[in-house]
């Protein structure tokens, strides 16, 4: 029986290459470089393998076997070859934002971040950072996209980064702006047909659709119904699913509402079978308001009632994915600064060592000098201890507590004070890109200060003031009532509102959105802090600059 001859190194690494660079523009072409490899998987080296375990598992994830994929994921999210690692977390977080499994996503995303300073392949960079920014669109943190997305076009080298990261800092500004440059669209355009990542050309229109409806609802029906044909080829079906939608939305402005109430209907019912609770909230209110339209009828009743089903799994949703953001951040952040604090720790030790072995030779040679001299060296060093440790607990800009510092003290108070009442005050400021954007980013950054400076003169003994990030704020009032911390909400509120910032020579109108919440204490913070932030949401979407208050229930 004749032997069949073993593949050379360079053979192995060519289907390897060719089953990556393919897997989003050619598939099929992928799937049979892995078939060929499959038989020969005795022949990988340990660093081939992990590689061929990625692309097995970017590949069922493509095709929606995504319980395949995310095995085959996680078996490598320990592999010790870094490359590998960083790609399998990063599919690990796409995958999980798909499945609503945001805590998850964010997890891998920043598990991700965290071995970037390893990497030496500027791709892989590149691919971080598109995960970064898809994420951060998301979950509506569109500035933070937009950051990381130009961090990667100034990185790429190639034209799918290039097609990648403007097709993000296109939608990152839709999101920021409701416009778009048409410039910046044929650029991302090109760029993208360079690359052949037909996928991501097309999501360009896609992505302006809300915009272009508005200025002209026949070339954007045109403009679906030339694209879906494409697009149902490829078969990514999220994309695909937006498309029907805008097309539905096209025929329902041009007035064809039989036409438009049978594409909406098609919407509504992938978008339930994907999860796109967003979706599936527009299209079945869009439904609810054609029936209601053709007379009084149980359907629309039925189909309002949908529609606010939906609409919960929305909201539902994006509290879920705001927590879950924020939390995540909040440990990346976390474990940076303990880094950097460990660092700066290490740097006073080992002057305290070198100081101490020269300590004989001193006290020989100046006797009282030395004493003198060495009390004041560690009298620094302790200031510089103190300094190190308001580093890793408070706010930079501001001086108050920061998340880190804030999360630790109130589960404290939670583990000492089952039996209490608390309170907490969860707010922002209103419309603070607008201060940025206006006045310039010095005017933000005096408009945060402001803020805690005024709202801090309002802080009774028992409360502490934390910058949560950004334009996010928290008040802990231990031992509190609901009518007492709605009462120092409202005083918070109108110490903002009622005098604007006098800031070089101009007036900067400030104020925020309140939620609040009061109760039995719970055992953990994030009971608090996810029914505060539903408050908060609730008092940004009934018009901004007001405070919305509710007691606590007790989980048993």
């Amino acid at each position: 029986m004749l032997s069949v001859p073993a593949w050379s190194a360079s053979e192995i690494a060519d289907l390897l290459a060719s089953a990556e660079n393919n897997r989003t523009s050619n598939p099929t072409l992928t799937q049979q470089n892995l078939q060929s490899i499959e038989a020969r998987l005795a022949e990988l080296t340990p660093e081939q393998h992990a590689r061929y375990v990625f692309i097995s598992a970017y590949s069922s994830a493509f095709s929606g076997k995504l319980d395949k994929a995310i095995v085959l994921a996680e078996s490598i999210t320990t592999t010790p070859f870094v490359d590998t690692r960083v790609k399998a977390n990063l599919l690990l977080a796409n995958m999980n934002e798909s499945i609503k499994d945001f805590r998850k996503a964010y997890s891998y995303l920043y598990e991700a971040l965290k071995d970037s300073h390893h990497l030496k392949d500027n791709a892989i960079l590149n691919n971080i950072y598109t995960v970064a920014a898809q994420l951060h669109i998301s979950a509506g943190a569109y500035e933070k996209a937009y950051e990381f997305a130009r961090t990667m076009e100034s990185i790429a080298t190639t034209e799918r980064h290039l097609c990648i990261s403007q097709s993000q800092q296109l939608h990152a500004l839709i999101g920021l702006k409701n416009s778009y440059d048409p410039t910046s669209f044929q650029s991302a355009f090109a760029h993208c047909e360079a690359a052949n990542e037909r996928l991501m050309a097309l999501a360009l229109y896609v992505f302006t659709a809300d915009i272009e409806l508005k200025r002209d609802p026949a070339a954007l029906l045109q403009r679906m119904q030339d694209i879906l044909p494409e697009l149902e080829k490829i078969g990514f079906q999220f994309t695909i699913l937006k498309a029907r939608y805008y097309r539905g939305l096209a025929l329902l402005q041009l007035q064809r509402l039989s036409e438009a109430k049978q594409a909406l209907q098609q919407v509504f019912s992938q978008a339930e079978q994907l999860q796109d609770h967003d979706i599936a909230n527009k299209a079945v209110l869009h439904l609810a308001e054609l029936a209601e339209q053709a007379g009084p009828q149980p359907q629309a009743v039925l189909l309002y009632k949908q529609h606010i089903a939906a609409l919960n799994q929305h909201l539902s949703e994006y509290k879920e994915r705001s927590i879950a953001y924020h939390l995540a951040q909040a440990n990346y952040m976390e474990n940076q600064n303990k880094l950097l604090l460990l660092q700066q720790q290490n740097a006073v030790l080992q002057l305290e060592a070198e100081l101490k072995k020269q300590e004989l030779w001193w006290t020989v040679l100046a006797g009282t000098a030395f004493i003198c001299l060495l009390l004041a060296v560690l009298g620094l060093l302790q200031r510089k201890q103190r300094q190190l440790f308001l580093l890793a607990n408070t706010d930079g800009l501001t001086g108050c507590l920061n998340r880190r510092r804030f999360s630790e003290l109130a589960q404290q108070w939670l583990s000492q004070h089952p039996q209490q009442n608390v309170a907490l005050l969860l707010f922002d400021i209103d419309l603070f890109k607008n201060i940025n954007d206006r006045y310039g980013h010095s005017a933000g950054d005096a408009v945060l200060k402001a803020l805690v400076s005024r709202l801090q003169q309002l802080l009774p003994p028992q409360g502490w003031f934390a910058r949560l990030g950004g334009e996010e704020f928290a008040i802990w009032l231990g031992g509190a009532s609901l009518t007492e911390a709605a009462l120092l909400a409202e005083q918070c509120r109108l110490a903002l509102c009622n005098a604007p910032l006098q800031w070089q020579q101009q007036q900067i109108s400030i104020s925020a959105s309140f939620g609040v919440v009061a109760g039995p204490a719970p055992a953990e913070l994030e009971t608090l802090l996810q029914s505060a932030d539903q408050l908060l949401y609730q008092a940004k979407t009934a018009g901004r600059n007001c405070c919305i208050s509710k007691p606590l229930q007790r989980v048993e």
